[in-house]
């Protein structure tokens, strides 16, 4: 089973001056167009599979902006369908965590915490287990 990867684009400079992440966000995943849907959106909806195998990471837009992720909270987390942690051998700050449903199926919203230039800003994404 492959291993899926998320990229977090963040457009700083508008996110910083609205104080928001909301329409500054982006999420791609590698499972491309026909395994997810809402590429290129705030609200991505990732497909995925128990035992699979999920890393995360963000960049700004602006590489002037220093931008980390500093946590994952929600419905993904405290069920333990998936713990993300963060990868201490990667140097982009990648969080890595493993799909663990024990053969159930359903999705699962959390949502993503990231420091942007010392501002903690978030949004939500959902696991959708198949």
């Amino acid at each position: 089973m492959r291993s899926i990867n998320i990229a977090i684009i963040v457009n700083s400079e508008n996110a910083l001056s609205s104080g928001s992440l909301q329409s500054n966000v982006y999420l791609v995943d590698t499972n491309k167009y026909l395994g997810s849907w809402g590429q290129g959106e705030s609200k991505l909806h990732t497909v995925c599979q128990d035992g699979q195998s999920i890393s995360w990471w963000a960049t700004a837009v602006n590489a002037a902006n220093a931008i980390s992720i500093s946590g994952f909270s929600g419905e993904m987390v405290s069920s333990k369908t998936c713990v993300p942690q963060l990868d201490a051998i990667s140097s982009d700050n990648a969080w890595f965590g493993n799909v663990q449903t024990h053969k159930s199926i359903g999705s699962f919203s959390y949502t993503i915490t990231l420091d942007l230039d010392g501002k903690a800003m978030s949004f939500m994404a959902t696991l959708k287990v198949v």
